[in-house]
């Protein structure tokens, strides 16, 4: 009795010891991944090495029949546009909000205080002050985003989605969306004002939703948001999808011996 009960007592001490062991490593990596943080965030980002120009990358503006090609500026690839008629104003105002005007609407994003954004020439360039990962990566973030919203109220952006589904219905009145996806109930879904809706139905085909609008990020969030009402199956392909969407098939169950 005494010799078995002298064993779980040192076993009770292994186990203690351990889980001591273990609960000091994991606050020391939480000690460690704290100080990282802290040296990010308190690190200098607007600071400019000396005598070392900043990096910069553009976006070519919208003009009538400008020819169509490919420019390559300071590392960064440029997109001119083709026969984009109209034109289009950006401006940049002091709190670094970048504004684009053009026959489609308005359209504005707020940018990093640490990319530098100016207009000349008919060109839109981003500037970073540094290499660093965080600096290389707004630089192309912003430079795309931009590019969108140009591209946006000059030419718009597009999304068709399609419903497949016996009993499957869509109508809308005005930005009002009345959808029939086989529930008990009709799903009443309200459009953005930003974006234009319409809908089709045609005998033999699937019932299809027409999203246009300038913003692509709204457009593409109002068309996924959609699109999760009623997610396509794989067996036999129900529920909403994009028009181009290619849906994977299971073979389901084998048919019984």
């Amino acid at each position: 009795m005494n010799h078995s009960r002298g064993r779980g007592n040192r076993r009770r001490g292994r186990r203690r010891f351990s889980g001591v062991v273990i609960r000091s490593v994991a606050f020391l990596g939480f000690v460690v991944a704290c100080i990282a943080t802290w040296r990010w965030a308190t690190e200098p980002r607007t600071s400019m090495a000396p005598n070392k120009p900043l990096l910069k990358s553009s976006i070519t503006l919208p003009t009538s029949f400008r020819a169509p090609g490919v420019q390559s500026r300071n590392g960064r690839v440029v997109f001119p546009y083709s026969v984009v008629p109209g034109g289009v104003t950006v401006s940049v105002g002091t709190d670094n909000v970048v504004t684009v005007k053009g026959p489609k609407g308005e359209l504005k994003q707020s940018v990093d205080r640490d990319i530098k954004v100016e207009v000349k020439d008919g060109n839109v360039e981003f500037g970073r002050p540094t290499d660093q990962i965080r600096h290389k990566a707004l630089h192309g973030l912003y430079r795309s985003l931009v590019n969108n919203m140009v591209k946006g109220v000059t030419e718009g952006y597009k999304k068709q989605l399609e419903l497949v589904g016996v009993g499957y219905k869509a109508a809308n009145q005005g930005n009002t969306l009345d959808l029939a996806l086989g529930f008990s109930h009709n799903i009443v879904f309200e459009v953005p004002k930003e974006l234009k809706v319409a809908t089709a139905t045609e005998k033999g085909q699937n019932p299809k939703i027409f999203l246009e609008g300038s913003d692509k990020q709204l457009l593409g969030q109002v068309a996924a948001k959609l699109r999760s009402l009623r997610k396509p199956e794989p067996y036999k392909g129900k529920g909403v999808k994009y028009s181009d969407e290619v849906v994977r098939r299971k073979a389901g169950k084998a048919a019984g011996k």
